[in-house]
């Protein structure tokens, strides 16, 4: 069974304890209904066209293997079931949408002509410039220089993803 959410609509402004989102339901890509959740910490809601196939979808996500849920120092098994299985993919749709949106930034920070990169230990988030033109010779330097401490160059990483992208299209 392959169940999907498309049409995702996330409302950042309206999250306060879970995401508040909109979005609609295929099973085996045929529209079987609408999920939904007010990000007011409540559960997600879903709406089936048909409850037999409800059943079946929930059902479906029970016999699911338990997800690893960590949350400071308490880590356990959740049971997997429908709500979970849904919040999951809108997690997974929010994570890729954030990464497109740092893999633009990046595109636009390497055509200022300079050098970006990150230490590890650097604050989450946080970037350092190098006003030189990036080459292969500047990145061997950067290692040379910090070693092992290098997490990553963004020119390389831009390119890299531009190459990946590429191929995949």
């Amino acid at each position: 069974m392959l169940i999907e959410l498309k049409s995702i609509k996330v409302h950042h402004k309206l999250s306060e304890e879970t995401n508040a989102y909109t979005a609609n339901i295929f099973v085996n890509g045929k529209l079987a209904g609408t999920a939904r959740n007010s990000g007011q910490g409540g559960p997600d809601m879903y709406d089936f066209k048909d409850k037999a196939l409800e059943l079946e979808v929930e059902e479906f996500c029970k016999a699911m293997p338990p997800v690893k849920f960590k949350g400071g120092s308490t880590e356990m098994d959740l049971p997997m079931d429908l709500e979970l299985f849904l919040a999951k993919i809108v997690e997974a749709h929010i994570r890729a949408k954030n990464d497109q949106l740092l893999l633009a930034q990046k595109k636009r920070w390497c055509k200022s002509g300079m050098v970006y990169y990150r230490l590890k230990g650097d604050k989450a988030g946080s970037y350092r410039g190098l006003s030189q033109l990036f080459s292969p010779t500047v990145a061997a330097e950067l290692r040379a220089l910090h070693g092992d401490k290098v997490e990553e160059i963004v020119n390389e990483t831009v390119a890299a993803a531009v190459v990946t992208v590429g191929k995949v299209r």
